[in-house]
């Protein structure tokens, strides 16, 4: 097992597949703690927090992806936030969500940098599980001969044991010897694995057979980007209105961050201060 969470990228199979892990192991079992997660929610913020964390790989300077999957069967909402230095934060609700045989859904990514949003994606998840869900939108995407493997262990409280995902791509390069066909039948007894397994074959860095090269590795982190200046800039932009009203009736402002549920208080004498400067 890794000590750290991490995103890896290299090239295996005889360099005909290049391959993404993301390991979040630490960053989940945060989530389920801040929210109070029980096992059937945890389960599924561990999965989605791995899902976008596929997506959002190819992000860079001050770009980063915003997940959101609103879902109808089971009924909640995943939130997921992701900068180009890897820091993830995620929630989810409600905390507790009965497990069903198939999900159904719109699952939303948003690339912004600090200026504008540079792309708004759809995708409509209506499959036995996220894990094939996602993948079949890469498929649709993407047009790239791919696999995925979303692996999450719990114990039996729900605890994260270990949330590991994967993704493989067959390179374009037909003269490394990786046709189609060979890819297809490469990556054929994955979907058989056991998340166990597939997290033993990664650990063991060979999969199916072949071994996984990393080239590339950078450290992943939860990490919440809230802070007193944020929620003060917040509150200035409802407008001199509505902080009149909030000074009226309650003398200050208490803001919990959506996130890492760390609360914040803005006080009488501030309150006053943005209604003058307003």
């Amino acid at each position: 097992m890794a000590d750290i969470d991490f995103l890896g990228r290299g090239l295996t199979c005889d360099y005909g597949v290049r391959f993404l892990i993301v390991d979040i192991t630490s960053a989940a079992q945060i989530a389920v703690e801040r929210h109070q997660l029980d096992k059937g929610a945890g389960k599924i913020c561990a999965e989605g927090m791995l899902a976008s964390m596929l997506m959002a790989s190819q992000i860079k300077g001050d770009e980063r992806i915003t997940m959101n999957m609103q879902n109808e069967i089971p009924v909640f909402q995943f939130l997921c936030d992701i900068t180009a230095q890897g820091d993830i934060r995620s929630k989810i609700t409600p905390s507790s969500i009965s497990m069903e045989n198939r999900l159904k859904g719109v699952f939303v990514s948003i690339k912004h940098n600090k200026k504008k949003e540079l792309y708004r994606g759809v995708t409509e998840i209506d499959s036995e599980s996220l894990e094939k869900g996602i993948l079949h939108h890469l498929q649709q995407s993407t047009q790239v001969l791919c696999d995925l493997k979303i692996a999450v262990v719990q114990d039996e409280n729900g605890k994260i044991v270990r949330s590991l995902g994967l993704l493989l791509e067959k390179m374009p390069v037909e003269s490394l010897g990786v046709t189609a066909e060979v890819f297809e039948e490469y990556i054929k007894p994955l979907s058989s694995l056991s998340p166990t397994e597939v997290i033993d074959q990664i650990d063991a860095r060979m999969l199916l057979g072949h071994e996984l090269e990393i080239m590339d590795q950078r450290t992943l982190q939860w990490k919440c980007r809230c802070s007193q200046k944020r929620v003060e800039s917040m509150l200035v932009s409802l407008g001199k209105g509505q902080l009149q009203e909030i000074l009226e009736e309650d003398k200050q402002a208490q803001i919990t961050c959506e996130y890492c549920t760390r609360q914040y208080t803005v006080n009488e004498s501030v309150l006053k201060e943005m209604i003058s400067r307003l």
